[in-house]
């Protein structure tokens, strides 16, 4: 078993980052998915829950897996750094192993990298259909009492609140992105490594 080596822990640090994404964006489309077919099919759900219960039951469950799995990973791969493929520079052997392992960007490098390089885009492309989802939601049978001035209003708040969250969140996550290497990239021998500029 390994010791501690130089660039160990940026290696674990990424790998955990990378589980933790994958794990936790699929929650997040389960969580989602979950909601608005509650939203659509049950009566009594949207009775009973308002928007802030709807929002925290769509995205705490990718923010637990999240947390869990970077965790989990994070200590095994510290513990045997070589059942992750980390290994140090110029190990031959593991240069090997890694490539199988990690050949090519996958679909959350992509996601990862739009998020950072385009953050104002990301948030967009998140925002805008949240706003209209709320609006469309505030303008269903159960707020027809509602006159339009109230339910735009309403759309206002929850809209800000809503983008608010993103933008904070796509942030907060490009300054950890920005901290632990930035971009993901794939050099000549196929491995996925970080760079804060991509590769020419």
């Amino acid at each position: 078993m390994l010791g501690d080596f130089e660039g160990k822990k940026e290696q674990v640090l990424s790998l955990a980052q990378h589980e933790g994404l994958r794990w936790g964006t699929a929650a997040g489309i389960a969580s989602t998915a979950a909601v608005f077919a509650a939203q659509h099919l049950s009566q009594a759900f949207r009775v009973r829950t308002n928007v802030s219960a709807k929002v925290a039951l769509a995205i705490s469950p990718p923010l637990a897996l999240y947390n869990l799995m970077a965790e989990r990973t994070m200590i095994r791969a510290q513990h045997d750094p070589a059942l992750y493929g980390i290994y140090p520079k110029g190990h031959v052997a593991t240069a090997q192993q890694a490539r199988q392992q990690r050949a090519t960007l996958r679909w959350y490098h992509r996601l990862a990298n739009g998020a950072y390089s385009n953050p104002f885009a990301f948030i967009a492309a998140l925002g805008v259909p949240a706003v209209g989802a709320i609006f469309w939601q505030q303008s269903r049978e159960g707020h027809a009492h509602l006159k339009f001035s109230q339910k735009v209003m309403h759309t206002r708040v929850f809209g800000q609140m809503t983008v608010l969250g993103v933008l904070v969140s796509t942030m907060v996550f490009r300054d950890y992105m920005y901290r632990n290497g930035g971009l993901y990239v794939e050099d000549a021998d196929g491995l996925v490594h970080r760079a804060h500029e991509p590769a020419v």
